[in-house]
Protein backbone atom coordinates (compact mmCIF):
# COMPACT_ATOMS: atom_id res chain seq x y z
CA UNK A 1 0.00 0.00 0.00
CA UNK A 2 1.18 3.32 -1.10
CA UNK A 3 1.57 6.50 1.75
CA UNK A 4 0.83 9.79 1.01
CA UNK A 5 3.21 12.29 2.82
CA UNK A 6 2.46 15.65 4.21
CA UNK A 7 5.52 17.81 5.89
CA UNK A 8 5.40 20.46 8.08
CA UNK A 9 8.33 22.35 9.75
CA UNK A 10 7.28 20.44 13.07
CA UNK A 11 5.79 17.32 11.69
CA UNK A 12 6.35 14.43 9.50
CA UNK A 13 2.72 12.70 8.69
CA UNK A 14 2.19 9.84 6.60
CA UNK A 15 -1.41 8.68 5.61
CA UNK A 16 -2.70 4.97 4.13
CA UNK A 17 -6.21 4.22 3.94
CA UNK A 18 -8.93 5.55 2.76
CA UNK A 19 -9.66 9.31 3.96
CA UNK A 20 -13.24 8.47 3.15
CA UNK A 21 -13.79 6.09 6.14
CA UNK A 22 -15.29 6.61 9.51
CA UNK A 23 -12.51 5.24 11.26
CA UNK A 24 -9.81 7.40 12.11
CA UNK A 25 -6.71 5.77 13.42
CA UNK A 26 -3.59 8.44 14.82
CA UNK A 27 -0.06 6.77 15.44
CA UNK A 28 2.63 8.74 16.73
CA UNK A 29 6.08 7.23 15.25
CA UNK A 30 9.54 7.19 15.66
CA UNK A 31 11.98 6.65 13.13
CA UNK A 32 11.89 2.96 13.80
CA UNK A 33 8.14 2.76 13.39
CA UNK A 34 8.39 4.76 10.02
CA UNK A 35 10.27 2.03 8.66
CA UNK A 36 7.81 -0.53 9.47
CA UNK A 37 4.96 1.34 9.51
CA UNK A 38 3.29 -0.18 5.97
CA UNK A 39 3.65 -3.69 7.29
CA UNK A 40 0.64 -2.90 9.96
CA UNK A 41 -1.65 -1.95 7.20
CA UNK A 42 -2.67 -5.44 5.98
CA UNK A 43 -3.09 -7.11 9.73
CA UNK A 44 -5.11 -3.88 10.58
CA UNK A 45 -7.15 -5.16 8.01
CA UNK A 46 -7.45 -8.72 8.23
CA UNK A 47 -8.00 -8.33 11.74
CA UNK A 48 -10.96 -5.95 11.51
CA UNK A 49 -12.68 -8.40 8.74
CA UNK A 50 -11.41 -5.58 5.92
CA UNK A 51 -13.19 -3.02 7.45
CA UNK A 52 -12.42 0.48 5.60
CA UNK A 53 -9.87 2.97 7.64
CA UNK A 54 -7.23 5.56 7.70
CA UNK A 55 -4.45 5.58 9.65
CA UNK A 56 -2.60 8.70 9.94
CA UNK A 57 1.05 8.55 11.07
CA UNK A 58 2.57 11.71 12.87
CA UNK A 59 6.37 11.37 12.96
CA UNK A 60 7.41 12.81 16.83
CA UNK A 61 11.52 13.31 16.49
CA UNK A 62 12.85 12.42 20.26
CA UNK A 63 9.98 9.70 21.92
CA UNK A 64 10.42 7.25 24.56
CA UNK A 65 14.13 6.35 24.29
CA UNK A 66 15.20 2.62 24.96
CA UNK A 67 12.00 1.32 24.72
CA UNK A 68 12.41 -1.47 22.65
CA UNK A 69 9.13 -3.78 21.56
CA UNK A 70 9.26 -6.94 19.91
CA UNK A 71 6.70 -6.95 16.59
CA UNK A 72 5.68 -3.76 17.17
CA UNK A 73 3.74 -3.59 13.93
CA UNK A 74 1.78 -6.66 15.32
CA UNK A 75 1.25 -4.86 18.03
CA UNK A 76 0.37 -1.70 17.12
CA UNK A 77 -1.98 -3.70 14.59
CA UNK A 78 -4.04 -5.67 17.18
CA UNK A 79 -4.42 -2.47 19.69
CA UNK A 80 -5.97 -0.93 16.71
CA UNK A 81 -8.02 -3.82 15.66
CA UNK A 82 -9.28 -4.40 19.44
CA UNK A 83 -10.08 -0.72 19.05
CA UNK A 84 -12.07 -0.68 16.04
CA UNK A 85 -13.99 -4.24 16.73
CA UNK A 86 -16.09 -2.82 20.13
Amino acid sequence: MTASTQKTDSFKILAFGSPEADTLLIQPVDGHDLEVIESEVSPIRALTGGQAFHLLTVRIRDWNKGNHFKEPDLRTAKGFAFLMNR
